[in-house]
């Protein structure tokens, strides 16, 4: 949110009794202008007095916003692994339920292992509606570097979050590079 604040002029005469606002907003001078459909161009008011303010608390909350919105997108265009021989495919990861099937294959093929079944076949059904037929140690693997990167996606985001909220001006919260830096 921007709010337009009023400053004094060099030569100490006030903006508002200068005539720099237009006759209807002349009872505002002297406080805060709030809305946000009035930018400095409509306004006029770049270099004649007035000056933007920004709301650092709800400028970090709109970056908090885009922060999750970044983070979810990540997370829903899965990720793509090397299968070896079963090629390279995305897994997806859009939802509660998409979480619940690897944490389901997850589950069965350490089952599989530690019956002595680790080479027996499994499969795996990909974000391109693919199957891959891998080994019950091989989709494990994939299970355990999948949830490595899941959790190198959370922890790039909490580090992002943490220099959000340790930003002590706009210049600091702007130099918070929300797109870049994510795990691959």
């Amino acid at each position: 949110m921007i709010i337009w604040q009023k400053r004094k002029l060099s030569d100490d005469s006030d903006v508002g009794q200068a005539g720099a606002l237009p006759a209807d907003l002349q009872g505002l001078a002297t406080e805060t202008l709030t809305d946000l459909e009035w930018t400095a161009e409509e306004l006029g008011y770049r270099g004649f007095g007035f000056v933007p303010v920004v709301d650092i608390a709800a400028a970090k909350d709109e970056k908090r916003a885009a922060l999750a919105r970044q983070r979810n997108a990540i997370f829903r265009s899965g990720w793509t692994h090397d299968f070896g021989a079963a090629g390279t495919h995305t897994l997806d990861l859009r939802n509660a339920d998409d979480k619940a099937n690897w944490t389901l294959l997850l589950i069965k093929t350490q089952g599989m292992i530690a019956a002595n079944a680790g080479a027996s076949p499994t499969t795996i059904r990909t974000a391109a509606n693919e199957t891959a037929s891998v080994t019950a140690a091989q989709a494990n693997a994939t299970m355990v570097a999948f949830l490595g990167w899941g959790e190198a996606v959370l922890a790039h985001k909490w580090a992002l979050e943490e220099a959000i909220n340790e930003a002590a001006d706009i210049a600091a919260l702007d130099a918070v590079d929300i797109e870049a830096g994510w795990p691959g």
